[in-house]
């Protein structure tokens, strides 16, 4: 049964339940209030998709919707539920994706949902309002609709359980600014499949889990804005990473000279998500898509672009910079590159065989203002790369000119934040606007 979309009004009625042969229930995009029935779980062996996004239903999530044994795909987002996530859902062993994010919904993250072997897509919390823009429609529902979903006010309590991030079919996590608290996870040691990881703009501290180095197919890696301190390890797959985000931690110890094997092929997902027919790969593609058009940076470029951001900034981080911290199955001509490392404690001279591969790559950019750095600036860089930021430390040459960008200083005088939602949006008591004024804060997920 398919609805969504159509404006429908008043609530979900009970006899749905009575529906024994409904493999898929669509009510999305509608103006649906009341809570959701616990007869939805009385018939429902055969449902596969149970999509109520996007409405205004309240209370609980229902305990019987872990009778529907054979449920792939829970998506509840965007709704005003509350409560707390119902452990009857470690139940759902079919399940591959679960999307609960921009409600009211508290609690801890259960560890039964580790019972869910199959799920791929776990989304807990999303700063971004995934409704339809429709702020030109005349429609006044449609304009009204959106002043019930325009932020995210789920707040969780604890950590991710091990039990969750050890799932082998697990590809994206997304829980940006979920109140989450405590050690961060360090038992990934079944992550081969793990593609995305957003946990940015939480409450994690701890160690860096070395556990990251077995998950070779990580590409998204977002944890900024959180309590992290000790070393990063050097087998970490950061150079074949797309977004590498981990500023305003208190890491400590140099960056690595990264010792990671051969990249994993890397799937291309643009274009719009509703054109891929599997739930994950759509979500995959959202969220790729999202934090590439939420993004000011010019060097982004036409649709032809492949950007890698390796964002170090603000920890505390020593020595000096090594290498470019990119593989070379990344390189290309249309591949452009930014590595930030501003607001450390980096010391000595830069050296230029930093810029070894700066001439196969289509442009890159580079931060590393407000470090202890001296000498001369590599005289190199100025016919190997395109822009290149020195600013708060004591080199001769404190800008690089190129045809792309007019100098890097006025450019981020106007496009300071890159990512709008990367290091995402940033807890505006930590220091923001010092943080933007050196245009070391460019993420907000």
């Amino acid at each position: 049964m398919n609805l969504a979309g159509n404006q429908v009004n008043g609530t979900i009625p009970k006899f749905i339940g009575g529906f024994r042969d409904l493999r898929g229930l669509y009510l999305s995009f509608n103006q649906l209030g009341g809570s959701i029935p616990s007869e939805i779980g009385g018939n429902c062996g055969k449902l596969e998709h149970l999509e109520l996004a996007g409405n205004i239903l309240v209370e609980g999530i229902p305990k019987s919707i872990g009778k529907c044994r054979g449920l792939k795909t829970l998506l509840l987002y965007s709704d005003m539920l509350d409560e707390v996530i119902p452990i009857e859902l470690g139940q759902l062993r079919q399940l591959e994706v679960l999307d609960i994010s921009r409600n009211n919904i508290g609690g801890c993250i259960l560890a039964e949902l580790g019972n869910c072997s199959k799920l791929s897509v776990l989304v807990l919390s999303n700063l971004w309002d995934p409704l339809p823009n429709v702020s030109s429609s005349r429609d006044s529902f449609s304009m009204g609709k959106l002043e019930f979903t325009t932020d995210e006010f789920n707040f969780y309590e604890g950590t991710i359980p091990a039990e969750i991030t050890i799932l082998p079919s697990l590809r994206l996590v997304w829980a940006p600014r979920a109140t989450l608290e405590g050690q961060l996870p360090g038992s990934w040691g079944s992550c081969g499949n793990l593609e995305m990881l957003n946990l940015a703009n939480n409450y994690f501290s701890g160690k860096f889990p070395e556990g990251f180095s077995n998950c070779k197919k990580l590409h998204f890696l977002i944890l900024s804005s959180n309590r992290l301190t000790g070393e990063i390890f050097d087998k970490i797959p950061v150079p074949c990473m797309t977004l590498f985000d981990i500023i305003g931690n208190y890491l400590s110890g140099s960056i690595p000279k990264f010792n990671n094997d051969a990249c994993a092929p890397f799937q291309s997902l643009r274009g719009d998500p509703s054109n891929f027919h599997d739930s994950t790969s759509a979500y995959i593609s959202y969220f790729t898509h999202r934090t590439q058009i939420e993004s000011t940076l010019p060097l982004f470029g036409d649709g032809d672009s492949f950007t890698m951001f390796h964002n170090f900034g603000s920890n505390n981080l020593t020595g000096t910079v090594q290498s470019m911290t990119i593989a070379s199955e990344r390189l290309g001509k249309q591949t452009v590159y930014a590595f930030f490392a501003g607001r450390n404690n980096l010391i000595r001279s830069f050296p230029g065989s930093f810029f070894e591969k700066c001439d196969q790559v289509k442009g890159m950019m580079l931060n590393v203002s407000n470090n202890g750095l001296s000498g001369e600036f590599p005289p190199e860089s100025s016919t190997m790369c395109n822009a290149v930021s020195w600013s708060g430390n004591g080199f001769s040459i404190q800008i690089q000119k190129n045809e792309i960008v007019p100098t890097i200083s006025n450019l981020f005088d106007k496009q300071c934040n890159m990512f709008p939602n990367s290091g995402l949006i940033r807890d505006q008591s930590r220091d923001h606007k010092h943080r933007m004024k050196n245009f070391s804060n460019t993420s907000s997920y």
